[in-house]
C-alpha cells in the first residue's frame, strides 16, 4: 500500500499543474455529461414506462367493454326469442359492432396475444353472427306473432276444421257434430299447452287425440269426399303445429349455441385483461428502477 501510495504522489508530481488545472477543470464537464446521459435515459425510461401503462389501461378498458358487449348481445337473443321484436335485433347489430371494435382494439395493443387466440375469438363471433342469422330466419317464418307465419298458419288450419265441421258437413247429426268439435277442442288445448310448455307427454296427448279425431271420422262420414276434405284438413293442422315445434327447436338450438360460444369467448377476454394488469405491474417497476438509477448517477457524479 506503502508503494502504491508513493507511486501515486510520484504520477501526481510529475504531472505538470497545468494539465492538473486542466484535469479540475473537466471534472464539472464530465459531471454534467453524466447527468445529461442520466437525465435522457431516465426520460426514455419514464416515458416508456408510462406508455406501458397507457397501453394496460386501453387493454383492461377495452376487455371490459368486450365483455360487456358480449353479454348485452346474448340479452338481446334472449328477448328476441321471448319477445321477437326489430328493436332485439338492432341492438344484438349494434353491440356486435362494439365487439368487434373492441377486440380489434384488443388486438392491436397487445403482442401478448398468440394468433391462434385472435383467429379463435374472430372465428366464434363470426359464429356468434351465423347462428343469430339463423335465429332470426327461424322466428320470421315461425312468425313475429300469432299473425304471422307458422303461427297465423296454424290457426287458420285448425279454423277451417272447425269452419268445415260446423257449415260444410250438414248430413252430420248434432251428436256426431259434437264429438268432432270436441275432439278438436281437446287437440286445441294439447296444442297451446305444448306451444307453452313444449312438454313431451303433452305433445304425445296431442298425436293421440289426432287419431282418436281421425277414428270417429270415420264412424261418422258417410259421403268419401267430404270425408277426404276433412281429414286432409286435420293432418295439416297437425303437420303444420309439427313444423311450428321444428322451427321451435330450432331457434332454441341456436339460442345455446350463441350463450355457449359467448361463454367461451369470454376465459379469453379474461386473460387479456390479466395481461393488462400484469403490464401495468411492469410498467411500475421499470419507473421505479430508473428513478433508483438516476439518483445512483446523481450520488456518484456528486460525490465525484
Amino acid at each position: 500500500i506503502m508503494k502504491m501510495s508513493q507511486s501515486l504522489a510520484h504520477m501526481i508530481s510529475a504531472t505538470s499543474v497545468r494539465t492538473r488545472i486542466i484535469g479540475l477543470a473537466l471534472i464539472p464537464v464530465v459531471g454534467f455529461i453524466a447527468n445529461g446521459i442520466s437525465y435522457m435515459t431516465g426520460k426514455n425510461d419514464v416515458t416508456d414506462a408510462f406508455a406501458k401503462v397507457d397501453t394496460a389501461a386501453a387493454l383492461a378498458d377495452a376487455s371490459q367493454e368486450f365483455k360487456i358487449a358480449l353479454a348485452t348481445m346474448q340479452i338481446a337473443t334472449k328477448d328476441f326469442v321471448a319477445n321477437p321484436s326489430a328493436e332485439s335485433v338492432k341492438s344484438f347489430e349494434a353491440n356486435e359492432e362494439l365487439a368487434l371494435r373492441d377486440f380489434a382494439k384488443i388486438a392491436s395493443t397487445t403482442n401478448g396475444l398468440q394468433e391462434s387466440d385472435t383467429t379463435q375469438i374472430k372465428q366464434k363471433l363470426g359464429e356468434l353472427r351465423l347462428n343469430f342469422e339463423y335465429l332470426t330466419q327461424e322466428q320470421s317464418t315461425m312468425g313475429y306473432s300469432d299473425g304471422q307465419g307458422t303461427r297465423k298458419r296454424l290457426d287458420d288450419a285448425a279454423a277451417q276444421v272447425e269452419v268445415l265441421i260446423n257449415d260444410g258437413m250438414n248430413w252430420l247429426s248434432d251428436s256426431g257434430r259434437d264429438a268432432l268439435l270436441m275432439s278438436l277442442l281437446m287437440m286445441r288445448r294439447y296444442e297451446a299447452q305444448y306451444r307453452f310448455s313444449r312438454d313431451k307427454a303433452t305433445w304425445e296427448s296431442f298425436f293421440k287425440e289426432y287419431r282418436t279425431f281421425e277414428e270417429k271420422l270415420k264412424t261418422l262420414s258417410s259421403d268419401a269426399q267430404q270425408y277426404s276434405r276433412l281429414s286432409d284438413l286435420v293432418k295439416d293442422y297437425s303437420s303444420t303445429l309439427a313444423q311450428w315445434n321444428r322451427h321451435q327447436q330450432n331457434i332454441q338450438k341456436s339460442l345455446a349455441d350463441i350463450v355457449e360460444t359467448s361463454q367461451q369467448i369470454v376465459p379469453l377476454s379474461n386473460a387479456i385483461a390479466t395481461m393488462a394488469l400484469q403490464r401495468t405491474s411492469e410498467a411500475s417497476v421499470a419507473l421505479t428502477q430508473s428513478q433508483q438509477r438516476t439518483q445512483g448517477i446523481i450520488a456518484w457524479v456528486g460525490v465525484a
